[in-house]
């Protein structure tokens, strides 16, 4: 129904892996060399920096996402079609459904910059879980999906087209029980 993938240009965060293993490979370079004066202090943050361009690396760079609309072929009992939001991973050639869930059950949508999503984290995660599915920690938006009956938040990056959507059926949810309290 609707797609997109969490491709683009990552350059800053290529030079930051680059940089990292690099510093690295450097300090322990420096560590060997003669006449230092505790070299254990250069492999130590040799370590740790290698450490950071590996987990970026890993967590980051290698990924991308493909996030989509899907319809389930199932009818619910009022005659909608009942969707998905699923979100997959793919690592090289390997590719994990790491998130499925169903549109009928997402009651918020909230298109936030890291800013504002810091200022209201406390709000927005009440009692829930913060997943994040994104392959990039520099994207300047993200839309944050609520789903309470997962007792979860999604992350995900800003779409427009997949904002709407999922804007419409938080829209759809709120509606049927605000009749019913009526």
């Amino acid at each position: 129904m609707y797609a997109y993938t969490s491709n683009g240009s990552r350059t800053s965060l290529h030079l930051i892996v680059i940089a990292a293993l690099s510093c690295a490979i450097l300090l322990f370079s420096a560590s060997s060399a003669e006449g230092v004066p505790m070299p254990w202090v250069f492999q130590l943050a040799g370590i740790f920096i290698g450490a950071f361009g590996v987990y970026m690396l890993t967590r980051y760079s290698l990924r991308s996402y493909r996030y989509e609309i899907t319809d389930t072929d199932l009818v619910a009992a009022d005659g909608q079609r009942v969707l998905d939001l699923t979100v997959t991973q793919a690592t090289g050639r390997k590719l994990t459904v790491v998130c499925r869930v169903s549109l009928r059950d997402v009651t918020a949508v909230n298109v936030l910059d890291r800013a504002s999503f810091r200022r209201q984290k406390a709000a927005l995660c009440a009692g829930l879980t913060l997943f994040r599915y994104e392959n990039t920690p520099f994207e300047p938006l993200s839309c944050y999906i609520s789903v309470p009956e997962e007792r979860s938040l999604l992350a995900i990056p800003a779409d427009e087209g997949m904002a709407r959507l999922l804007r419409e059926a938080a829209e759809a949810n709120a509606a049927p029980a605000g009749e019913a309290e009526e």
